[in-house]
């Protein structure tokens, strides 16, 4: 739990079912925003950091019905040594994963390195409240905005959720409109990293029932075509 919170504990859900507030809270992390194309995120990071290197960091496998696709994209600013794999680690590390049928962007993640004593949590903090606002959960350097479809604040854990297990996500129908925000804290009052996600929940479901769709499609169609078949005995 605590590797999840430290990593993982960020969500930013718009709300349709709230439209004022929706109008009052920004839609982007440093320009790319939920449901844009792979294109479109190439764009915006480029926008953001013009020496920014970009990759194609990891492909959905192919599925009954579903071909194999673009599943995120990594933005790397500044490569740090010590990286296992292609910019692994970077000061300005954005990660933008798409989903298997929309091939739309469904969650985006940012981390933020600080060089050593350069950069105060307090500082982190208040960047943080002008861009989002007050949050409605704070635990420690956690920081959670969480909304109903009412657009009633969500004060508790409830609605965090990470890419590493978006596979594995369970829909909480409460949770219409959330993002948060993780601050990694050294000695003193100085802050080393700071995590950061968008994700809509009302998004990925929809992806996760196109996929089922497809798949169960697929299947009924094989079935058809095998109606027919005997067995030579």
């Amino acid at each position: 739990m605590k590797l999840f919170r430290q990593l993982a504990v960020i969500s930013f859900v718009l709300s349709t079912a709230n439209p004022v507030w929706a109008a009052d809270k920004p839609s982007d992390i440093v320009g790319i925003k939920l449901g844009m194309t792979a294109d479109q995120v190439r764009a915006a990071l480029k926008a953001h950091d013009a020496n920014m290197k970009i990759v194609d960091y990891a492909s959905w496998k192919a599925a009954p019905g579903v071909p194999a696709s673009l599943a995120k994209i990594r933005g790397c600013g500044t490569p740090m040594p010590g990286g296992v794999g292609p910019y692994d680690v970077c000061k300005d590390t954005i990660d933008v994963s798409f989903g298997h049928i929309s091939k739309k962007a469904l969650f985006i993640t940012r981390q933020l390195r600080f060089d050593r004593n350069t950069m105060l949590v307090k500082n982190v903090v208040d960047s943080l409240a002008e861009k989002f606002g007050a949050p409605t959960f704070i635990r420690d350097t956690t920081q959670i905005w969480a909304y109903g479809a009412d657009g009633a604040a969500i004060k508790n854990l409830d609605c965090a959720i990470s890419d590493m297990n978006l596979p594995f996500a369970e829909h909480r129908a409460h949770c219409a409109n959330v993002y948060s925000a993780y601050i990694r804290q050294a000695a003193g009052n100085f802050a080393t990293e700071m995590f950061v996600n968008i994700y809509q929940s009302k998004l990925f479901f929809e992806e996760q029932a196109a996929f089922n769709n497809a798949v169960n499609a697929d299947r009924t169609e094989k079935e058809k075509a095998a109606k027919e078949n005997k067995v030579k005995l």
